[in-house]
């Protein structure tokens, strides 16, 4: 027996190819990480499956597969050389979709033991494979295998690592140190700025800011439609994509030595797809209004369908759950999920406020709302702490935030001080009205550019720069973004220069063509 089994996965691949329905009607469905990397055309052939029935295919065999295949030159050769015309045939013959329950099962078992094991957390009570064949132990792994749902794993690992941070871990410092203990490594660090962040949107901002930090939670609030959602998923793209267009130069680009990092965007008001097409806009550059009324010329076309190729090719970083109603158990259920099995390091939660769930979670306590934004609050940053991730979320902004003229900070945002409290970086951002253009008008004069938003960052956990006013042009509708001043609370300039190692995008990156872009996605695609 084998987590890489492959009879298992004709079965599974076999009862699909019968009856596509089955891969629409699984949540959440069969993917081709299920598949593990050692058995390459397993992988192969259910892209190839999956490509036929997003196609709107009902017959699958061998024919239609090898047809497709024969549009990827690298997943044909792949098929080829592993005997893929005879792989499909056995799935063919093995295929039972009225037993595909069980199959999925397992399957999804195999997957999450698989994963647990590559990043070496403990499944000894489970792992058949590292113990000797025939013996007394393996039979005893078995057995527990064969009795365990993903749950039951996933509650052991959660167990083992709980009571490993209760022996490791207290509220009673049991470490001593002295005042001169490294001292000469912490000299060597100052000015290098190591506390710095994947970086987000916006040079001045980030400079601000640091870039997303791990072990950190920054709350940006808005009024209702006021780019809450649209901000968070830019700076989301920002960290997950290494390719984007340049609105500026009208071009491609590839951001030279960019790391992917894996993203975990929760939606609590908006589906997956309409921020799949928020995704669309900012990598295309193509206003988000244009891709859904389709009223784009044939070059913003071309330019959409290149971004959909990079959501394709970059697809394993950038990880979407939807959470309609949410409370503390399934927002941290979820997110400690991706946690653990994807590795996500970025965390995107939007947004913070009172769903009936929640409310109900503390109906018989008489706890304020408030206190419970509070206590979701708490629970963000605690995660954050924890598992050493980064976490952006959101909140609404009261009636006062809205309002012209007023400096705004915590104060504006429902259950304001609780969740301020909780956070690294708190920000406001509002769309500049007649009564803050007149208070600058002169600064925007100078950099040419008059200011579409700005963001008040109110608070600056161990920065240098709080209570300070960030003047941005920025377009919401593709993510297009110039931070041009800053000024204090009282609208005074404020003379900043960007960290170097904040770059602009032209001079972080290379310039691409369409069809290079394309060229170099189609590379290596396993």
């Amino acid at each position: 027996m084998t987590f890489n089994n492959i009879e298992l996965y004709c079965q599974v691949l076999g009862s699909i190819m019968k009856d596509p329905q089955l891969l629409i009607n699984y949540s959440p469905p069969v993917m081709m990480d299920d598949f593990s990397k050692d058995n390459p055309v397993a992988r192969v052939v259910y892209q190839g499956m999956v490509g036929l029935i997003e196609s709107g295919a009902t017959n699958i065999n061998i024919t239609t597969i090898e047809t497709f295949l024969n549009n990827y030159g690298t997943m044909k050769a792949i098929y080829n050389s592993n005997h893929g015309a005879d792989f499909v045939h056995m799935c063919l013959e093995k295929g039972q979709p009225e037993n595909f329950s069980s199959f999925y099962n397992q399957l999804k078992k195999n997957s999450l033991l698989r994963d647990l094991k590559e990043h070496n957390y403990d499944i000894s009570p489970f792992d058949f494979e590292s113990v000797e064949p025939g013996t007394k132990k393996e039979f005893e792994c078995i057995e527990r295998y064969e009795a365990a749902t993903e749950e039951d794993i996933l509650a052991y690992v959660e167990k083992s690592f709980s009571e490993l941070r209760s022996r490791h871990s207290s509220t009673l410092s049991l470490s001593q140190t002295r005042i001169g203990d490294d001292i000469d490594t912490i000299l060597s660090e100052l000015g290098q700025f190591s506390d710095q962040g994947a970086e987000l949107r916006g040079n001045m901002f980030n400079s601000i800011v640091r870039g997303a930090r791990l072990g950190k939670m920054y709350v940006r609030s808005a009024s209702t439609s006021g780019g809450k959602t649209r901000s968070s998923m830019f700076d989301a793209c920002n960290i997950a994509f290494p390719y984007r267009y340049d609105c500026t130069h009208r071009c491609f680009r590839y951001i030279d030595g960019f790391e992917p990092q894996k993203v975990l965007f929760i939606t609590t008001e908006q589906t997956p797809r309409e921020i799949k097409t928020m995704a669309l806009a900012f990598l295309s550059g193509v206003e988000e209004r244009k891709i859904l009324t389709n009223t784009m010329n044939s070059g913003e076309v071309e330019r959409v369908k290149i971004a959909a190729e990079i959501t394709k090719k970059y697809s394993d970083y950038f990880i979407m759950e939807e959470i309609n109603d949410p409370n503390l158990n399934n927002v941290q259920n979820v997110i400690k999920k991706n946690i653990l099995l994807n590795d996500v390091k970025y965390i995107f939660y939007d947004y913070i406020f009172t769903s009936p769930s929640l409310i109900s979670q503390f109906s018989k306590t008489g706890i304020r709302e408030d206190v419970a934004l509070g206590m979701l609050s708490n629970q963000l940053k605690e995660i954050a702490k924890t598992y050493d991730v980064f976490v952006m979320t959101s909140t609404q902004l009261n009636g006062d935030g809205l309002q012209p003229g007023v400096k705004r900070d915590q104060r504006m945002i429902r259950g304001a001080k609780s969740i301020a409290d909780k956070c690294d970086i708190g920000m406001i951002i509002t769309a500049v009205d007649k009564t803050d253009l007149e208070k600058v008008n002169s600064f925007a004069t100078k950099v040419g550019i008059a200011p579409s938003h700005v963001i008040d960052i109110y608070k600056v956990r161990s920065g240098r720069f709080k209570n300070v006013r960030l003047w941005t042009w920025y377009n919401l509708g593709n993510g297009d973004r110039r931070d041009l001043f800053i000024t204090d609370a009282d609208n005074n300039l404020m003379e900043f220069e960007p960290y170097e190692l904040v770059a602009s995008l032209e001079d972080a990156s290379r310039a691409m063509t369409n069809q290079e872009v394309l060229n170099a996605l189609r590379k290596d695609e396993f």
